[in-house]
């Protein structure tokens, strides 16, 4: 079942971003490389707005672990293949490159398997 705007109601085990989330009264910038190439998410902020682009469907678990993640709130916007993946490519490039990114993951706990 999917709502509206394409977003998938079935939850998955597997969504964790970080087993434990920031230290209270942070806000993380980035969503791990390793998760936004996996489901399909970008979270930026433009201009001090924040927004998590995404293509395809936003599967209602990926969208609740990115806001437990951030801890902010956010506008969605749906991308088409190309530009999203030309807009993934752009922004973990220019902070760090995706390698160094992924890297840092792993120092981020993360379990994506859980």
């Amino acid at each position: 079942m999917t709502l509206e705007d394409g977003m998938s109601t079935q939850f998955d085990d597997d969504v964790d971003i970080m087993e434990t989330p920031y230290a209270e009264g942070t806000n993380p910038t980035n969503l791990p490389f390793s998760f936004a190439s996996e489901k399909g998410v970008l979270f930026k902020r433009e201009k001090g707005e924040p927004c998590l682009y995404y293509k395809d469907s936003l599967e209602l678990n990926t969208l609740v672990e990115v806001r437990r993640y951030i801890r902010d709130t956010f506008r969605t916007e749906l991308l088409d293949d190309d530009e999203f993946q030309r807009q993934l490519t752009i922004h973990y490039q220019t902070k760090g490159g995706a390698a160094e990114q992924l890297a840092a993951d792993f120092d981020d706990d993360i379990d994506l398997l859980r």
